[in-house]
């Protein structure tokens, strides 16, 4: 079994807020996140797009730690999906697999491996670079809530046996899902994440 806690270094504590703003830094400017926010899944604008998700989650109402991965390529493909339809649609249990364990199947795996996002990101990967998740009490294992495509592009390379070459630190904010807050995952992957009028 897969014990993430060796393989993350404290660095300190943080706030919701700077966490969000992280995550607004990463993806508000970038054209694709902000058409899928607007055009595909009908919000206003980027923020209001993820607040939705953050609400869904109760992420704001949690204590946050950042911490450094000490191996990034053992630790990302052990992450397990966040609860997106994008990225569950192709198992029939939702919320337990990893990343390893999606891209070891044929049809995912061929996807993700012309999706270009995903390509560029094998290609060049952006660290030091901070993804945001969530320890799961229950079975001790990290839920993604974002970074799914720079998590697939290092689980890839692992599966290729080509690693993707991580020129700098890579990050991750976490907070605690405790065991009876687990049932949040599926109500927010059963909502999504489009407006609804």
């Amino acid at each position: 079994m897969f014990h993430f806690e060796s393989q993350l270094s404290f660095v300190r504590s943080l706030g919701w807020g700077e966490v969000f703003a992280g995550w607004k830094e990463r993806e508000a400017h970038n054209f694709s996140w902000v058409e899928c926010a607007t055009r595909i899944k009908g919000w206003p604008n980027w923020e209001s797009w993820r607040v939705h998700t953050a609400l869904q989650l109760h992420l704001q109402d949690r204590a946050w730690a950042l911490y450094e991965v000490k191996d990034p390529q053992v630790f990302l493909p052990n992450l397990l999906m966040g609860p997106f339809n994008g990225w569950q649609k192709y198992t029939e249990e939702k919320n337990t697999v990893s990343f390893a364990e999606l891209l070891a199947l044929p049809e995912p795996q061929d996807f993700f491996l012309h999706h270009s996002a995903v390509v560029s990101l094998m290609k060049q990967f952006p660290a030091p670079t901070e993804l945001i998740g969530l320890v799961r009490e229950d079975h001790k294992k990290i839920v993604c809530v974002e970074g799914h495509h720079r998590a697939a592009a290092v689980t890839l390379g692992q599966i290729l046996k080509t690693p993707v070459r991580l020129s700098g630190s890579v990050f991750i904010a976490l907070a605690s899902l405790a065991g009876d807050e687990t049932f949040l995952l599926d109500k927010t992957l059963e909502q999504g994440s489009s407006k609804r009028e």
